[in-house]
């Protein structure tokens, strides 16, 4: 008898002595079953008791679901948050259908307009589903971030703002279900409980018993055989090839171990013959051996002579060569035309052409550098600029070198001209290390980033409605001591939004999915209009902001106002908050060689010296301004170099301790080619 015989039968005694009891089981179940059949059917009897203001709070949360869920399978692609979104909306749409049959006239027109309002929001949500089954995850971001996205969830969030302060505090719960039946009902389920937990506790025990059976006949049927067969592997692997496996048979496993003892026989004859060949051939290579050392020894005596003129630069050779065949990084050297003199391993590796391919050649034709997000475009000429004006150059953010069969490599690093004695510059050195790994955890960042900053927005949001809720009384009256406490959990909560929309911002400035959207715009209108709204944090520390240019004709712009409102609003924020007592502010503008130079000056803190070179980074605040402002992200900085470079604008700093601070921003007259979304780069007429 075969194994799958044995199996067969050890699985329909198995299936046999489980039957009887489950068939006990299902027919108990059936009469618990009836216990609740005076229960009503639906729970929906009951929600039609319920107050207006309850459906209200339903059609909050169902519509809170529906944009976190929409949001999130933008952001993962994970079909359950797809599903969850279509599971929603129906319960979402008779919400709103049921209260605006419940309403009065003015509550059906305010719950009209909500009704009105989700359907373009669901529009443009399934919309960014389409996107994201697509593959455009970033596009599908996009929608869900767009302006009229936007609009439509104001209105709607009006709408219900609008209800409540007119229909007033409490909610009504009308939820009654008769005692009596559930009382019978509780009582059926408890006798019912009882017996099916000793059917079940039986049920326990047949498998049990059934299922130590099953054990001990595969045990002794199957592994027991199969132990013995891993312990003869055991040992053939520690090379006893005289070994021999006992219990075959005529079952498979008994098939297998025939089959091993065969091949163990096959391999220990081949090892007696291989055994054999190799004396026979190292006594054959002996002898050719003491013929070539004889051979060698003439040849290097002829050779001697010659091998000591070219020894002192064959020593030299090698000694460059080993240097530059050992290190990591990319190195390519040229001439003072940009043609490629030598090149290492590494560069080659990553260029993916060949040595001769490479000498002699112009360096962009096989080292060709791209920038990650525009391969197709090409990179600047940084060799020829270190050619010409005899200075370092650094390759840019995100750059990669394309291999020759189309596949990439990140890179990072400089090149360095090559001067003789005079100063004269004869060459370049280009060297350049793989960072790939540095990119994907950079982008790994990034993504936790975003993806963390989307999954707190909205439950913050949510926490901010029902503090304003409590703060407004619509949910009762509550106490000075009270609505102190809640006070403090709202500005903790808006703090907290605002950390959470910097970090959004920051990820989307790496990702370059920062949307730029220049136009014709009035900076002269926006500085006024961003010290105006200063003038709350101005007032805390009776410090004066003064506009220095009121003279000055500034024109107008190509530029993106909403983004330049956040560079000035960012810098001025920094002057008031790091200043002193009524410490004062200026700010200047005027016309410089066809850029719009923007000067902030302050009396505050001043800047170290030391951090001066890490102002610009993500997260870095110095000492001293933490001491003096414990609160700040560290952010602003940042995302005031990057909105700058990118309209191909520049901006610095100089500070001294205990004096103040100089912001200085210029930017172009005329449009740039820059922008911050990576998504526009192919609509040019955008900019």
């Amino acid at each position: 008898m075969n194994i799958q015989k044995k199996l067969l039968i050890a699985v329909v005694f198995l299936s046999v002595l489980c039957a009887s009891p489950a068939l006990v089981l299902y027919y108990r179940a059936m009469v618990f079953s009836k216990t609740f059949d005076q229960i009503p059917q639906s729970v929906n009897d009951l929600a039609k008791a319920s107050s207006l203001n309850s459906v209200s709070q339903y059609i909050r949360y169902y519509d809170e679901v529906l944009t976190q869920s929409a949001r999130n399978y933008a952001f993962t692609g994970d079909p359950l948050w797809k599903d969850h979104y279509n599971s929603t909306v129906p319960l979402l749409d008779e919400m709103i259908t049921e209260a605006i049959k419940k309403g009065t006239i003015e509550e059906k027109i305010i719950f009209k307009n909500v009704d009105d309002a989700n359907q373009a929001l669901i529009v443009m949500e399934q919309k960014s589903f389409r996107l994201v089954d697509q593959g455009q995850k970033i596009s599908a971001q996009a929608v869900l971030d767009s302006s009229d996205y936007a609009e439509q969830k104001r209105i709607y969030q009006k709408g219900l703002e609008e209800y409540f302060a007119s229909r007033g505090k409490g909610y009504t719960d009308t939820l009654t279900v008769s005692t009596q039946v559930i009382d019978n009902a509780v009582s059926g389920f408890q006798k019912n409980l009882g017996v099916n937990l000793g059917i079940t506790f039986l049920i326990s025990i047949f498998c049990i018993f059934a299922g130590f059976f099953v054990y001990f006949f595969v045990k002794v049927i199957i592994f027991r055989r199969l132990d013995t067969l891993i312990r003869a592997t055991e040992e053939i692997g520690k090379g006893n090839l005289s070994y021999h496996v006992d219990g075959g048979g005529n079952d498979e496993i008994g098939v297998i171990i025939t089959s091993f003892n065969a091949m163990v026989e096959a391999v220990r004859n081949s090892k007696k013959e291989i055994e054999k060949r190799v004396e026979e051939q190292t006594a054959e290579i002996a002898l050719k051996a003491k013929d070539m050392e004889d051979q060698q020894k003439a040849t290097l005596n002829l050779l001697e002579d010659v091998d000591k003129e070219k020894e002192k630069f064959a020593n030299e050779k090698t000694r460059l060569e080993t240097i530059l065949a050992s290190i990591g990084d990319g190195v390519f050297v040229t001439d003072n035309k940009g043609r490629i003199e030598l090149i290492n391993n590494s560069a080659l590796r990553m260029s993916g052409f060949s040595l001769p391919e490479s000498l002699g050649k112009f360096y962009s034709e096989t080292v060709r550098f791209r920038l990650e997000d525009e391969p197709e475009k090409k990179y600047k000429d940084f060799v020829g600029k270190v050619l010409e004006t005899g200075e370092m150059q650094s390759l840019q953010n995100h750059t990669i070198v394309l291999h020759k069969d189309g596949s990439s490599t990140s890179v990072l690093d400089s090149a360095a001209p090559i001067l003789d004695t005079n100063g004269k510059v004869h060459g370049c050195v280009v060297v350049f290390r793989d960072n790939t790994r540095e990119r994907e955890l950079e982008k790994s960042k990034d993504d936790f980033l975003s993806v963390a900053a989307h999954q707190l927005r909205t439950p913050l949001g949510s926490m901010r409605w029902n503090l304003e809720m409590l703060l407004g009384g619509d949910l009762g009256k509550i106490s000075l001591e009270v609505a102190g406490v809640i006070g403090q959990i709202y500005t903790s909560n808006s703090r907290m939004i605002t950390l959470v929309n910097d970090l959004l911002n920051v990820s989307r400035i790496d990702q370059g999915r920062v949307k730029d959207e220049p136009m014709k715009t009035d900076i002269v209108k926006v500085i006024q209009e961003a010290i105006h709204e200063m003038v709350p944090l101005t007032a805390e520390k009776s410090i004066e902001i003064d506009y220095l240019a009121k003279k000055k004709k500034i024109p107008e712009i190509m530029i993106d106002p909403k983004r330049f409102r956040e560079v000035v609003q960012n810098l001025l924020s920094n002057a008031v908050k790091y200043n002193v007592q009524k410490g004062k502010v200026g700010v200047d503008l005027e016309i410089k060689d066809k850029q719009v130079v923007i000067e902030i000056v302050d009396t505050g803190l001043g800047i170290p010296e030391k951090a001066m070179p890490q102002i610009f980074s993500k997260f870095f605040r110095a000492d001293n301004a933490v001491l003096a402002q414990t609160e700040g992200s560290g952010l602003g900085l940042f995302v005031v170099k990057k909105y700058v470079e990118s309209w191909g604008g520049q901006v610095s700093v100089e500070s001294k301790i205990g004096k103040g601070t100089t912001v200085t921003i210029s930017l172009p007259l005329e449009p740039s080619s820059h922008i911050l979304d990576n998504n526009l780069k192919d609509f040019p007429h955008q900019i």
